[in-house]
C-alpha cells in the first residue's frame, strides 16, 4: 500500500503514502484476514505464567493487528491496540517503542495532534540517548516530518525532512523527501533551490515522481529561459510514455503563462488540461476551478458553468469553500438554463419565420456538414485499419523469419500467406471494421435484445408520435420548430418566464445588477403586456440603487408612477413609511385568513361569506385569491345565484393564473358553468382540503421530526429500505451479508430484514458504536456498490439511525420525516467537517 498508491501531486505529498479511503476499502478483506489469523495465533499459543507472556510472538501479533487497523484507517481500533501493547509489554522496550511510534502516527492521521505531541516527546529522550534501534530512529524521523506536513506547517517540516535524508538509506524515501523539499521551496518562490531539489528527485526509480519533478523544474524556470522550457514541455507532450500525464504538462504550461501574465495562453492550457485528464481527477478539478473563476470574474456565466460543474464532480468535499462552490454551481446552472432557453427559443423562432425553401436549405447544409465529417471519420478509420493490417503482416513475417532462422516449429498463423488470405477474406465479407466489442454490429447504439424481441413480435408496429432521433433526417430539425401559432405562444411563454427567472437569479444570488436589469428590460421590451411588468420595474429600481445609478432609479420610478399609479410599489416609492402599512396589511390578511378557514372547517358559511369578502378588500396579493375562492365556495354552499361565485372564480383564474389555488378555482368553475347544479359542499370541502394539504403536511412533518433526538455517540444502525416491486429483497439481504462477511468480518455486525409496508422492506445492519462508524459503513458500501448493484436508483432509501430513534421511525414509517432529520443533523454536519 505504501508504494503502489497514487499521490496527489497538486499538493505537497506525504513522506509515505498510506493509501486513500477507497484503497483501504479494497484492502479490508485481506487485512481482516490477517487480523483474524493473528488473533487465532494469540488464542492458541499464548502462554502467560506469573502474569508474564512467555511466547515472544504474541506481542508481534498484537502489533501486526494494530498495523492492519491503521491501514484500514480504523484509527480507533488501531489506537486501542497500540495502547494495549504499551501498557501490557512495558518490559519489552523495542515493541513498546514501536507501539508508541505507531500510536503517534495514528494520532497524526486522525488529526489529534496534541495527543501525538505527548507520545512523540516521550520517544525523543531515548532517541536522543541512542537507546533505540537504527530502524526506529529512521521511522521516527519520518513520523516527525509527517507531524508537520499533515498540519501544513511546511517551514517547521524542513528540519525533520533533512533528518530523514540523513538517517535513511532507502532511495525511494530519499526521492520522495527531495521532491517534498522542492515543493516547499517552490511554494516559497525559491525557484533556484527548488530546481536543484527537483533535479535530485528526478533521478529516482518512481516514474510518477520523476515525471512530476521534470514538470516542477519547468515551472521553476528562469524568466529569461522560458522559450527552452516551453520547448521541453512540448517535447514531453509528444512522448507516448507521457500520454497519461499530459494534463499535468498542460497545467505546467498554464503556470508558466500565469507567471508571464499571458491570460490567453493560461486559459488555453487550462482547457487542454481539463480535456486531456484521464487518471488525475484532482488535477482536473483544480484546472477546471481556475478556468471557471476566470470566466466568472469576466461575468461569462455560460462559459464558467460547465467548468464549475466539473470542479464539483471531482473535487473532494473537504476542499476549502466546497459548500460555497457547490451553491455557486447550482446557481449558475439555473441561470444558464434560463439564458440558454432564451437563445434556443429565439433560434427556433428565427428558423420558423424563414421561408420554407431558405429554412430547408440551412437544415440541408447542416446535414451535409455532418455527412462530410462522417466521411472523413470513416476514411481515417479505414486508414487505421490498413496500417494495423500492415503491422500485423510485418509482425508475423518477422516471427516466421526468426523461427526459420532459429529452427523453431511452424504454426498455422505464422504463415504470412495464410494470414494475408485471412485478412483479405475478412475484409471482403465484413469490410474494414474497428477492433471493439460487438464489431459485427454496424449500429450498436440502437441494438438491444428487448428491441429485437419487440420487432419479432410485431414488425409492422410503428409509433407515429415518436420523436425523430436521426441527425441525418430533416425531420429531426423541424420537429421542434414553432411552426404553428399555438407552438409560437408556448415558445414565447418559455422566453418570458426564463427572462423573469434569470433576472431574479442574477440580482439575488450573483449580485450582477446590470445583467438583472438587462433581463427585466428585455422582458418588458419583448412582452409589453407581461404580467411581470410591475415587478420587473420595481426590481430594476432596486438594482439601480445597488449600483448607485440615480438617473436610472429616477427613470424607472417615473415609469412606475405613470403606468401603475395606484399600485403598492408606486405608493412605496412616494412614501417610504408605506412599508409599515403593507406589513400591517399582510399580518391582518394572514390572521383573517386563518379565522376564515377555521369558520369553513366548522361549516359556518355565513361567517365565511362575511369575512372572506372583508379579506378581499385588504388587496393582499398572496391571500386575495384564497379569500375569493373561499367566498365562492361559501356562496355555492348557501345556494347563492351562480353568477356571483362564477364571477369570483373567474377573477381568480384571470388575475392570478400562477397561484396555487387557481387550479382549484378552475375545477369548481368548470362544474358551475355548464348548468345550474346543486351545491356540492362535500366536493368543495375536498378541494379546499387539497389547497391546505401542503400546510397541514408541513405541520405534521415538523411534529414528527421533533420526536427524533440527535445523540451521535450512542449506538447506531444502518438501514436500507428496498422497494420489493423493483428488486429481489432476498438477493439484497444475501449481498448485504456477503458484503459484511467480506469487508467487515471483525466488526461483529449482523443483518436482518423485516416488512415496513406493502411495497417496502427494511434491512437493518447492527450495531455501530456511534453515528460516524455507521456513516463510514454507508459511504464505503456506496463506494463499493456491491450491495446496490441491480437495484434501480429509485428503488431504495438508506440512512443511519440511532437505536433510540429506530422504534420511533418504525412506528411512524414516515421516510420523509426521518430523511429530513438525517440530512439536517447527520449528513450536513459531517460534510462540513
Amino acid at each position: 500500500m505504501q508504494s503502489n498508491g497514487y499521490d496527489n501531486f497538486t499538493e505537497v505529498i506525504p513522506v509515505v503514502y498510506y493509501g486513500s479511503v477507497k484503497e483501504a476499502q479494497t484492502m479490508k478483506s485481506s487485512l481482516d484476514q490477517s487480523i483474524e489469523k493473528a488473533f487465532l495465533m494469540i488464542k492458541r499459543h499464548s502462554m502467560v505464567f506469573d502474569k508474564e507472556e512467555k511466547n515472544n510472538w504474541v506481542d508481534d501479533c498484537y502489533f501486526l493487528i494494530g498495523q492492519c487497523y491503521f491501514y484500514e484507517k480504523d484509527y480507533n481500533n488501531a489506537r486501542r491496540t497500540f495502547q494495549f501493547i504499551i501498557q501490557t509489554y512495558e518490559s519489552a522496550d523495542e515493541i513498546k517503542q514501536l507501539a508508541q511510534l505507531w500510536l503517534a502516527k495514528t494520532y497524526i492521521h486522525s488529526d489529534e495532534f496534541e495527543k501525538a505531541t505527548v507520545v512523540m516527546e516521550a520517544l525523543r529522550v531515548p532517541i536522543a540517548r541512542f537507546q533505540v534501534s537504527k530502524s526506529l530512529r529512521r521511522q521516527f524521523a519520518i513520523v516527525d516530518a509527517e507531524y508537520y506536513l499533515r498540519q501544513k506547517k511546511y517551514d517547521e517540516a524542513i528540519k525533520p525532512l533533512h533528518t530523514v535524508l540523513a538517517v535513511n538509506k532507502d532511495r525511494r524515501i530519499k526521492q520522495r523527501v527531495n521532491f517534498i523539499l522542492g515543493q516547499i521551496a517552490q511554494s516559497k518562490k525559491e525557484y533556484r533551490r527548488a530546481s536543484e531539489l527537483f533535479e535530485k528527485s528526478a533521478k529516482g526509480s518512481n516514474f510518477d515522481i520523476c515525471f512530476n519533478s521534470k514538470i516542477r523544474m519547468a515551472q521553476c524556470f528562469d524568466t529569461g529561459n522560458g522559450a527552452n522550457v516551453v520547448k521541453t514541455l512540448n517535447k514531453m507532450l509528444k512522448e507516448e510514455k507521457n500520454k497519461d500525464f499530459r494534463d499535468q504538462v498542460y497545467y505546467a504550461l498554464a503556470e508558466m503563462a500565469k507567471r508571464n501574465n499571458d491570460t490567453t495562453a493560461l486559459m488555453s492550457n487550462l482547457q487542454l488540461c481539463v480535456s486531456s485528464s484521464v487518471r488525475n481527477n484532482y488535477q482536473k478539478a483544480i484546472a477546471a476551478y481556475e478556468l471557471a473563476e476566470i470566466y466568472f470574474s469576466r461575468k461569462q456565466y455560460i462559459e464558467s458553468q460547465p467548468y464549475y460543474d466539473t470542479t464539483i464532480q471531482f473535487l473532494p468535499i473537504d476542499y476549502p469553500n466546497y459548500v460555497e462552490l457547490k451553491q455557486r454551481t447550482y446557481t449558475l446552472t439555473d441561470l444558464v438554463t434560463c439564458l440558454k432557453t432564451v437563445q434556443v427559443e429565439d433560434s427556433l423562432q428565427n428558423l420558423a419565420k424563414m421561408p420554407e425553401d431558405k429554412r430547408m436549405k440551412i437544415i440541408r447544409g447542416v446535414i451535409d456538414k455532418l455527412k462530410e465529417q462522417e466521411r472523413i471519420q470513416k476514411e481515417l478509420e479505414m486508414q487505421r485499419q490498413r496500417n494495423y493490417s500492415s503491422s500485423v503482416m510485418n509482425q508475423y513475417e518477422n516471427q516466421q523469419t526468426q523461427r526459420k532462422l532459429g529452427g523453431g516449429t511452424s504454426w498455422y498463423f505464422y504463415n504470412s500467406q495464410t494470414v494475408s488470405m485471412g485478412i483479405t477474406e475478412f475484409q471482403r465479407k465484413w469490410g474494414n471494421r474497428k477492433l471493439e466489442d460487438l464489431w459485427f454490429l454496424q449500429n450498436k447504439q440502437s441494438f438491444s435484445w428487448d428491441e429485437f424481441d419487440a420487432e419479432a413480435s410485431d414488425s409492422t408496429a410503428v409509433d407515429t408520435n415518436q420523436l425523430v432521433t436521426d441527425v441525418m433526417d430533416e425531420r429531426y430539425y423541424t420537429q421542434y420548430l414553432p411552426l404553428t401559432e399555438e407552438k409560437m405562444v408556448l415558445s414565447n411563454s418559455s422566453i418570458e418566464k426564463a427572462l423573469y427567472d434569470a433576472g431574479f437569479i442574477a440580482s439575488d444570488q450573483l449580485s450582477d445588477y446590470k445583467l438583472s436589469n438587462w433581463c427585466f428590460q428585455s422582458l418588458i421590451d419583448r412582452f409589453p403586456q407581461t404580467e411581470y411588468k410591475m415587478l420587473s420595474y420595481y426590481m430594476q429600481y432596486m438594482n439601480c440603487g445597488e449600483i448607485a445609478d440615480e438617473a436610472c432609479q429616477n427613470d424607472v420610478k417615473n415609469k412606475i408612477l405613470k403606468e401603475f399609479p395606484d399600485s403598492d410599489y408606486a405608493k412605496l416609492l412616494v412614501d417610504k413609511s408605506y412599508i409599515l402599512v403593507l406589513k400591517e396589511r399582510y399580518e391582518a390578511a394572514e390572521k383573517l385568513y386563518d379565522e376564515v378557514y377555521g369558520y369553513y372547517q366548522e361549516r359556518m358559511f355565513d361567517l365565511v361569506q362575511l369575512y372572506a369578502d372583508e379579506g378581499v378588500n385588504l388587496n393582499d396579493e398572496k391571500y386575495t385569491p384564497r379569500f375569493l375562492y373561499l367566498s365562492a365556495v361559501a356562496d355555492v354552499a348557501k345556494d347563492v345565484n351562480d353568477s356571483i361565485p362564477i364571477a369570483k372564480l373567474q377573477r381568480v383564474v384571470i388575475e392570478y393564473p400562477t397561484d396555487n389555488v387557481t387550479p382549484l378555482a378552475q375545477g369548481l368553475l368548470t362544474t358551475l358553468l355548464p348548468t345550474v347544479v346543486e351545491p356540492q359542499v362535500q366536493m368543495d370541502s375536498a378541494s379546499l382540503a387539497v389547497m391546505e394539504q401542503e400546510k397541514e403536511e408541513r405541520q405534521k412533518l415538523e411534529n414528527e421530526i421533533s420526536l427524533y433526538k440527535h445523540r451521535p455517540n450512542t449506538t447506531h444502525f444502518y438501514v436500507l429500505i428496498v422497494d420489493n416491486t423493483k428488486s429481489n429483497v432476498r438477493a439484497v439481504v444475501t449481498k448485504t451479508w456477503d458484503y459484511i462477511s467480506r469487508y467487515h468480518k471483525l466488526d461483529n455486525l449482523s443483518c436482518n430484514a423485516i416488512v415496513l409496508s406493502d411495497i417496502y422492506e427494511l434491512i437493518t445492519v447492527t450495531s455501530f458504536e456511534n453515528s460516524d462508524k455507521a456513516m463510514d459503513f454507508l459511504e464505503n458500501a456506496v463506494q463499493n456498490n456491491y450491495i446496490f448493484s441491480g437495484i434501480p436508483s429509485d428503488g431504495f432509501f438508506h440512512f443511519v439511525i440511532s437505536q433510540e430513534n429506530y422504534p420511533i421511525f418504525y412506528k411512524s414509517k414516515n421516510i420523509d420525516a426521518y430523511t429530513y432529520f438525517y440530512n439536517d443533523k447527520i449528513v450536513t454536519p459531517r460534510n462540513n467537517k
